[in-house]
């Protein structure tokens, strides 16, 4: 999804720290800002000791935990590794101890270096049988987001109609069985598995423009197949006990991803989050935040609205410490090559986590670790992608990389 709109939206406003929205917003992200290395590193070091400081009384101990990394759809690789594997080696150097992925159409989301047979795309069961993922899965990392789909149909087959008695019972039956699957073979791992989907509000719309507000049957068909993907998590997991004695668990969260346009002070228009989450007793809520990231009001409010509609779910509330532990950041990011980049990714980065940490959110996941977002095919040099990532195309890391590399290395 090209986020090209969302920086031309939040560039209009003045923000806390200054930034002012001009004509270059409007311009292909393709000359990277003039950059001082020393100066750079500095700043870095400087904002990571004060986020260690200040965050490690909020739960901020757990930045390699906490400070996650969005794996999907990368336009280059390095190694001759299989790509899903390479960057999740990447991220365990650096010290990352939560990835996001897709099992949705594997074979385009990590197609360097690997041969994807056709039975492993037939849904996320199948994928996650994968020598590719099971590889993965065999890592070290403690927090595995996963977008993930039932099989034998589209994965908004619920925006066309109404869903029938039978699709409803096999998309629980799917998700009972993948739920299945990850707790028995990841046992006693202490791996946490997070089953969602890919920005909620723009799949019920099938388009991207957000001043078109969806239609009550799409609202309708959302909440049905969101209950249902719950019923069936909910339904494995009540087989298998106590999952923290067990050793592994597994969540069920959906994604949003226009909540401010939902506030009062914004329009108060309706979106998943007003007519979805009061009535679906989700898990959790991944926030994709591109909308209010910038702004540190912004955010706190729509994280507040998030914790308000979410409906309640016992014995999950108590887990999570309440509704705001209930809620993560599911995706945040900036283009590096945007011309604005210099004074907005790093105090960006810096809102997000002290926001969320004292909001009491339990993980964030930056989008991402390889550039997915193309301006020339192929990827030779830096300015060949907008530049969303930690490593750029000739291998160095990025300033947000080496911010998260001093919290990972606490």
């Amino acid at each position: 999804m090209k986020r090209r709109d969302f920086f031309r939206t939040m560039l209009a406003s003045t923000f806390a720290w200054g930034c002012t929205g001009d004509s270059r917003s409007e311009v292909s992200e393709v000359t990277p800002p003039q950059r001082s290395e020393t100066s750079d590193l500095v700043e870095v070091k400087n904002l990571a000791s004060r986020l260690k400081t200040e965050l490690s009384t909020k739960g901020g101990e757990r930045f390699g935990d906490f400070c996650g990394v969005s794996h999907i759809h990368g336009a280059y690789a390095f190694t001759e590794n299989d790509f899903l594997n390479e960057g999740a080696d990447r991220l365990l150097e650096l010290g990352c101890e939560s990835i996001k992925l897709s099992t949705l159409r594997a074979s385009e989301a990590y197609p360097f270096h690997s041969q994807w047979q056709p039975a492993w795309s037939e849904s996320s069961f199948s994928a996650v049988q994968s020598p590719y993922f099971r590889t993965l899965f065999d890592k070290p990392f403690k927090t595995i987001v996963l977008w993930a789909y039932s099989g034998g149909r589209g994965e908004h087959y619920w925006k066309s109609g109404p869903i029938t008695a039978q699709e409803l019972e096999d998309e629980a039956l799917q998700f009972d069985r993948l739920t299945t699957y990850l707790l028995e073979t990841y046992r006693g791992s202490d791996k946490t598995f997070i089953l969602s989907h890919w920005e909620g509000d723009w799949a019920i719309r099938g388009h991207t423009e957000a001043e078109r507000d969806p239609s009550p049957e799409a609202f309708e068909g959302m909440r049905n197949w969101l209950a249902a993907r719950q019923h069936g998590v909910d339904r494995a997991r009540e087989r298998f006990g106590d999952l923290d004695t067990f050793g592994c668990r597994v969540f069920h969260a959906a994604e949003v991803n226009l909540v401010k346009r939902c506030l009062p002070t914004f329009g108060g228009r309706p979106g998943v989050a007003t007519e979805i989450l009061p009535h679906v007793p989700l898990d959790l809520v991944s926030y994709s935040a591109y909308d209010s990231q910038l702004n540190p009001g912004e955010f706190r409010s729509t994280l507040q609205l998030l914790a308000d509609r979410l409906a309640a779910k016992d014995g999950v509330d108590q887990r999570f410490g309440g509704r705001p532990g209930r809620i993560f950041v599911g995706e945040y990011g900036f283009p590096e090559n945007h011309p604005d980049a210099k004074r907005i990714l790093l105090p960006m980065v810096e809102n997000v986590l002290r926001v969320s940490t004292e909001f009491g959110c339990h993980w964030t996941f930056f989008w991402q670790l390889y550039c997915n977002e193309v301006l020339r095919i192929p990827v030779k040099t830096n300015t060949d992608c907008r530049g969303f990532g930690l490593i750029r195309p000739d291998g160095a890391q990025t300033e947000v990389c080496r911010l998260f590399r001093e919290l990972w290395t606490t």
